[in-house]
């Protein structure tokens, strides 16, 4: 693949397009001001997209509330499970699902994904308002309970307050426990604090990386991400674009071989970076061309 400007210029849109994902709904350093125990903020949905309309949640009913949009790889993951769980409860809790739309999108084409993944969404289905059309319900429960991305998951019990905050696949105990009657709130509560504090940290590590590569100090960069993996491998998800930016700068070369090293499920996002730059050796194109190619072929993918 020619590594001509035309080419990127083509590339580069496409990737930022198809390859979009949205961040994992993990805490942010945002002021944590819903936690469990709190009443449930205003419940309101701007359109009904499947399923028996909810206007309101009615006290004596659980709901989960699952924050999702079409191209989080992690909401689309978890809709197997998720299936399993609200048919599991169906008589005991309402599952209830809120998409968040991108600028890009429609109320029609994001009707046309559900519609195409109707049998592992056998709930009602909302969706927020549209980029710049109103006020998002997901702004006054996403980031106050800690989060700064997607997928959200937020179960609000029979008293109508929040139970339970986090991600879909950590869902099974607290769910069960809160159909029962065992849940211990306060707990919830005091584990949300604890994440939302382990996130501050990571926030404040996030800053210092954007200073050193403000600083144009990319050495230190490269020798601060290569330290924190190999203390912790698990780490590498959260902390290789930082490298992969660092080479960009000093050996592009080299930043392809990163790139090309990284777990599968980090290569798309790899991709989408090296897209953004002209003048890349050709195993660049290369790599982002393959990429692409997965993308395409991948049945969720759906460019507007």
């Amino acid at each position: 693949m020619s590594n001509s400007p035309v080419r990127s210029f083509f590339v580069a849109p496409a990737l930022a397009g198809i390859l979009c994902v949205c961040a994992v709904g993990i805490a942010s350093a945002a002021p944590l001001t819903l936690k469990a125990g709190d009443p449930a903020p205003e419940f309101k949905v701007a359109t009904w997209l499947k399923g028996k309309p909810v206007k309101r949640l009615e006290q004596g009913n659980v709901y989960v509330l699952e924050f999702w949009a079409t191209r989080c790889a992690p909401c689309i993951k978890a809709l197997p499970h998720l299936k399993e769980l609200s048919e599991h409860y169906k008589e005991k809790v309402t599952f209830l699902a809120i998409g968040q739309p991108y600028e890009w999108e429609t109320v029609e084409s994001i009707r046309e994904f559900v519609r195409r993944k109707d049998d592992l969404m056998p709930y009602a289905v909302g969706l927020d308002a549209l980029h710049g059309k109103g006020e998002r319900m997901y702004d006054q429960w996403g980031p106050p309970a800690g989060f700064a991305g997607l997928p959200v998951t937020i179960v609000v019990d029979g008293s109508g307050r929040i139970a339970w905050t986090g991600m879909p696949t950590e869902l099974d105990e607290p769910l069960q426990q809160i159909v029962a009657g065992t849940h211990d709130i306060q707990a919830a509560r005091r584990q949300q604090e604890a994440d939302h504090a382990a996130a501050d940290v990571n926030s404040a590590q996030r800053e210092s990386f954007r200073a050193m590569l403000a600083a144009k100090d990319y050495a230190a960069v490269i020798q601060r991400v290569d330290t924190l993996a190999a203390r912790n491998p698990g780490l590498e998800a959260e902390v290789y674009a930082y490298k992969l930016m660092a080479l960009l700068e000093t050996d592009p070369p080299e930043a392809v071989a990163y790139a090309q090293g990284l777990p599968p499920a980090l290569q798309g996002d790899a991709a989408s970076m090296l897209a953004e730059r002209d003048g890349l050796p050709k195993p660049a194109y290369e790599f982002i061309a393959a990429e692409l190619e997965k993308a395409l072929s991948n049945p969720d993918t759906h460019v507007m």
